[in-house]
């Protein structure tokens, strides 16, 4: 039945019915309306009301965002972002992001770990450390690390911007290590200008 329902809806949609977009509406439906194409007037409309009731919804809304950030839509990043920053305030926000940093995806995980960054650290920003370990989150934790100013990613940072396997994470550790502002750090940096990649 959810299945026949969610087809009837997907046809109605193609056939350009708009969907009522109010505080009554569906997660879906807002999703749908905030990350289509706003190639006429009424999408358009739809695109900025849809998107003013995800952002009233606040903490709410940012979990939905994660339960469908591994969607290969672009917009539902955009919309994530612009969560994160602005919209919904760190107390708020952190403690969603904090409960996806466990999630069986690891693209989720991943996002989780990058939309932190544009939080404050939590009280215990150490938990971050094991992301260090998983190469599909690797360079979200080096970057949320690195702004939250982790002292205690110091030794791998260094590590990683040595012998990182890809340019990538050597420059996330490079500008993570430069957020720290160690002194101890700089012949570190100063030798990673001379980086062949």
């Amino acid at each position: 039945m959810k299945t026949f329902l969610t087809l009837l809806l997907s046809l109605g949609w193609a056939l350009g019915v708009r969907a009522d977009i109010t505080t009554n509406a569906t997660y879906d439906e807002l999703f749908h309306a905030a990350t289509r194409y706003g190639n006429t007037e009424a999408r358009r409309a739809d695109k900025v009301a849809a998107r003013t009731e995800l952002f009233r919804r606040g903490a709410d809304s940012l979990r939905e965002v994660m339960a469908r950030i591994h969607v290969e839509n672009v917009m539902v990043s955009v919309l994530a972002t612009e969560m994160v920053h602005g919209q919904i305030p760190a107390t708020n926000g952190r403690p969603v992001l904090l409960d996806y940093l466990d999630h069986e995806r690891a693209e989720t995980r991943r996002a989780a770990i990058y939309f932190l960054g544009f939080y404050p650290a939590p009280e215990r920003p150490a938990r971050l450390l094991k992301a260090l370990d998983d190469e599909k989150t690797r360079n979200a934790a080096v970057r949320t690390l690195g702004k939250w100013k982790v002292d205690r990613a110091r030794g791998e940072l260094c590590r990683l911007l040595k012998s990182g396997e890809s340019e990538r994470t050597r420059v996330l550790a490079a500008n993570a290590l430069r957020d720290l502002g160690h002194p101890d750090d700089l012949p570190a940096l100063l030798a990673a200008l001379n980086d062949p990649v």
